[in-house]
């Protein structure tokens, strides 16, 4: 067997042994439950950090217990525990919870962008770039996207969701949401972060044509008005709310873009 593959089976054993309790060959008893329960309430903690909304509609303790179990099944992976957490929706997805309520495993994946916005590194906005729209071939340029920004569409209410326990989390006004459940609304949800604010709202339908220009680069603004459809909104009034959200910050030459570097 190689080195390797040995090193990963130990790893995989201790972590085993840690979980779920199981006593371990050459490894003090007592050592093994004071780590088991550091590493538990570590990953009890940080998906507690990461995953509010799931916390808020499952409750501390029922997220704890799922936090061992994906300990289990996943591993720790990463040093930093603020890293740790990405599969999890996708693994939330087929637990018992996700499956009793499938809106759980977006509510997840909403909270998880938002943390990794949180987490985004900075960037400087440019709004003197703005000044190429006043030139003959200025749309020959792609949108500078703010840090963290990610769009996630899902076939539930997941930004009504999420603002109704972050605006009152001991009293959540869910009165919007389920309404929004019971007729099948979903939602297309945008992150983002505004300087140090992490920013979230809903997307409107007339809007998501537009999104693209957000996609690191990969649309000018011609392709977009190009292709856009009748119904779209006003790309005008569009561009002016996105630089007064901070959505966007800066334009860029096209060559300027890493996709198109050689």
């Amino acid at each position: 067997m190689p080195e390797s593959l040995g090193v990963q089976s130990g790893q995989r054993l201790l972590l085993e042994a840690l979980v779920h309790g199981r006593p371990m060959t050459g490894v003090d008893a007592r050592g093994l439950a004071i780590y088991r329960r550091n590493l538990l309430a570590g990953a009890a903690r940080a998906l507690a950090i990461s995953f509010s909304t799931v916390g808020y509609l499952l409750g501390s303790s029922r997220l704890a217990l799922l936090a061992g179990e994906f300990l289990a099944d996943h591993g720790r992976g990463v040093f930093d525990w603020g890293q740790w957490g990405d599969a999890f929706p996708a693994w939330l997805a087929g637990q018992q919870p996700g499956m009793e309520h499938p809106y759980l495993a977006d509510c997840a994946r909403l909270d998880w962008l938002l943390h990794c916005a949180q987490r985004a590194a900075d960037s400087q906005p440019d709004y003197a770039s703005f000044a190429a729209l006043q030139d003959a071939d200025s749309l020959e340029v792609c949108l500078d996207a703010a840090p963290g920004i990610a769009v996630l569409a899902s076939n539930y209410p997941v930004v009504a969701i999420h603002t109704a326990h972050a605006d009152n989390p001991a009293e959540p006004d869910l009165r919007v949401a389920a309404a929004m459940l019971e007729s099948g609304r979903g939602e297309t949800a945008l992150v983002w972060r505004q300087g140090l604010r992490t920013r979230l709202r809903a997307v409107a339908d007339d809007e998501i044509h537009w999104l693209r220009l957000l996609d690191g680069g990969a649309v000018t603004l011609a392709d977009a008005l190009h292709s856009a459809p009748a119904n779209s909104f006003p790309f005008e009034q569009w561009l002016e709310e996105v630089i007064r959200e901070q959505l966007v910050t800066g334009l860029s030459p096209i060559s300027s873009n890493p996709e198109d570097q050689p």
